[in-house]
C-alpha cells in the first residue's frame, strides 16, 4: 500500500497477534482475491500477548484445568465444559494439520511440541474430587488415556521438585494427560502472517490505529430509510385532525407499504430458520418445503415492491438455490454413505447460517 491514508482494502486486521494471524490465513484460503491489510503498532509480529513469555503457552484442551469440571451439589462431576474445550482444540489441530500440508506452516516444531498436562490436588477431600473427575472423564474418547496417580513414590518420580519437602502423610493426587501440547503462539503467529504476506496481504508495522468509523452501506441505508418511514408514521398519527386527507394519504400509503414489506420479509426469515432446524434433525423433505416457501415469499416481495425496495433479493435467492441443490445432494448421499450424509448436512447447515446472518442485517432492529 503506497499511501495508507487513501488506500482502500476489503479487510483490515488490527494487531499482529494470533487472532489476526489466524483470521488472515483463513481468509487467504476462502477468499484469495480479497485485499487484506494488517496494521500493527509495534515493529514486529506477535510482540505482546501472543509472545511466548507473555502467555501460558498450553494447547488448551481441558486436560488439566480443574475449573472446567466443577463438582455438583450431589458430588458428581460436570464435564461438559471440558469436553467442549477439548473438541474445539481438536478442530484447531485439524486446521494446523491442514496448514502444514498446504504450506501455510512450514515449521511445526517451532510452535507445537508434546508435553504432559497435569492437574494436582492435595488433601483427602480434593483427592476424592480428582478420583470422581477421572472416572467421569475417562469414558470419553478424548480423555481415555488420562492417568490418575495417587502413589507418593510415583508422584515424586514424575514431579520431583513438587514432591521435595512435602509432608508424606498428606494425600496427593495427579491427573496426568500424556498427550498434552505446548504451543508457542508467537512463532505460530509469525508463520501465518508470513504466509499471508507472501500471498498478497499488506502489512503495516509501526502504524497505530487511533479511530474507527463505520461507513454507510446498502444495509444501513435500507434500515435508515425504513426507520424514517416509521418515524413519519408516528408523527402523522400525532397530527391527525390537523392535516387534510390529501396531506395524509401518500405518506400513510408509503408507511403501510414499508410495514407490509417488513412483515412479509420476516415470514421468509422464519421459513428459512425453521428449515435450518429441520435439516439438523434430518427432516430433509420438510426442510425443502420450507425453503421453497421462503423462495416463494421472496419472489412475491420482489413482484409487489420492485427491485428498488428489495435490494438484496437476488443475493438471497441465489443462496436459496444453492441450499436446495445441497438438499438434493444430501438426499443422494444419504442413500450411499452415512458419513457423506453427515458431511452434507453440516455443509448445508453452514449455508443456512450464512443466509440467516444476511437476513439478520434487515430484521434484528425491528423484530426482537
Amino acid at each position: 500500500m503506497s499511501d495508507p491514508n487513501t488506500a482502500q482494502t476489503d479487510v483490515v486486521l488490527v494487531g499482529a497477534g494470533i487472532m489476526s494471524a489466524t483470521l488472515g490465513a483463513l481468509l487467504r484460503q476462502v477468499e484469495p482475491d480479497w485485499s487484506i491489510t494488517l496494521i500493527e503498532r509495534l515493529d514486529g509480529a506477535a510482540a505482546e500477548s501472543s509472545y511466548a513469555w507473555n502467555n501460558a503457552g498450553t494447547g488448551h484442551a481441558g486436560l488439566c484445568e480443574l475449573n472446567y469440571t466443577p463438582q455438583r451439589p450431589d458430588g458428581s462431576i460436570e464435564i461438559s465444559k471440558a469436553v467442549q474445550v477439548n473438541e474445539q482444540f481438536q478442530v484447531t489441530r485439524q486446521f494446523w494439520a491442514y496448514a502444514v500440508e498446504n504450506g501455510l506452516l512450514p515449521d511445526v516444531r517451532s510452535f507445537l511440541n508434546p508435553i504432559p498436562h497435569v492437574g494436582f490436588v492435595h488433601g483427602a477431600g480434593q483427592v476424592g474430587y480428582l478420583k470422581r473427575r477421572h472416572d467421569a472423564l475417562v469414558g470419553n474418547p478424548l480423555f481415555a488415556s488420562m492417568e490418575l496417580i495417587e502413589d507418593s513414590d510415583e508422584f515424586a518420580r514424575r514431579l520431583p521438585l513438587m514432591a521435595e519437602g512435602r509432608d508424606p502423610v498428606e494425600p496427593v493426587a495427579l491427573a496426568w494427560a500424556q498427550d498434552g501440547t505446548d504451543v508457542d503462539f508467537g512463532a505460530l503467529s509469525r508463520q501465518l502472517i508470513g504466509y499471508a504476506a507472501a500471498h498478497g496481504t499488506a502489512t503495516l508495522f509501526g502504524h497505530e490505529v487511533r479511530n474507527l468509523s463505520q461507513q454507510s452501506d446498502a444495509n444501513r441505508q435500507f434500515l435508515d430509510e425504513t426507520q424514517m418511514h416509521l418515524d413519519k408514521c408516528a408523527d402523522l398519527i400525532d397530527k391527525i385532525g390537523v392535516l387534510s386527507p390529501g396531506e395524509l394519504l401518500f405518506p400513510l400509503f408509503e408507511v403501510h407499504t414499508t410495514i407490509q414489506y417488513l412483515c412479509d420479509y420476516s415470514k421468509a426469515c422464519f421459513d428459512v430458520e425453521s428449515a435450518r432446524y429441520l435439516i439438523l434433525q434430518g427432516n430433509l423433505i420438510e426442510a425443502g418445503y420450507r425453503l421453497i416457501q421462503a423462495g416463494d415469499r421472496l419472489t412475491q416481495i420482489k413482484e409487489r415492491f420492485g427491485e428498488s425496495r428489495f435490494r438484496f433479493a437476488s443475493n438471497i435467492e441465489n443462496l436459496l438455490e444453492r441450499i436446495q441443490f445441497l438438499l438434493r445432494d444430501i438426499d443422494h448421499k444419504q442413500k450411499s454413505s452415512s458419513t457423506l450424509f453427515q458431511e452434507a448436512i453440516e455443509k448445508c447447515s453452514l449455508e443456512l447460517q450464512i443466509l440467516q446472518n444476511l437476513q439478520g442485517c434487515f430484521c434484528k432492529p425491528f423484530f426482537k
